[in-house]
């Protein structure tokens, strides 16, 4: 029984551990963001190819001829107007220029966005209320079957006993 509280609960403290670690470190990759303005300046600049709009979130597409033309990854305001805001700072938009491409996001992309966010806890959880009684309801289960095996034993020396010491 000992055991199988001593998994459980090591189970539980390595998913809170790996909960944590996720939470602390939400993106493994290498985040090149850059503020709003320094993108409106490239744009200005013809540093830019295209920018894509998913959201709040924008991604940055440079020329191949500019210099350090590395993807980058940029954001607005919900209620922020990209095109009004890069031809009033003189951006050149459409043929020849800027390229603007705007994503939709549908209702399962942001429910699949929150599980995912959620997943860690969903996780523990899950482990926490399903895994671990699993875990001591098994081990209850192997303790009380061997309890079993020697109550059979001795079920059987007093029947043996019985039987040599028949009452007369």
């Amino acid at each position: 029984m000992k055991w199988a509280i001593i998994i459980g609960v090591g189970f539980s403290v390595m998913l809170v551990f790996l909960a944590i670690l996720y939470t602390l470190i939400p993106s493994f990759g290498s985040s090149n963001e850059v503020p709003l303005t320094e993108v409106i300046t490239r744009a200005k600049n013809q540093e830019i190819s295209e920018i894509v709009v998913d959201g709040e979130r924008l991604t940055i597409i440079p020329r191949t001829d500019a210099a350090g033309s590395v993807r980058l990854t940029s954001r607005i305001g919900a209620d922020t107007d990209l095109l009004n805001l890069l031809v009033n700072n003189g951006v050149d938009i459409g043929s020849g220029g800027l390229k603007v491409t705007f994503k939709g996001t549908g209702e399962l992309d942001s429910f699949i966005g929150l599980i995912i966010n959620f997943l860690p806890l969903i996780v523990f959880l899950w482990t926490l209320v399903v895994i671990t009684p699993l875990i001591v309801s098994l081990w209850t289960l192997v303790v009380i079957t061997k309890g079993l095996g020697r109550i059979t034993v001795a079920l059987k020396e007093v029947a043996e006993a019985i039987a040599s010491n028949p009452r007369t």
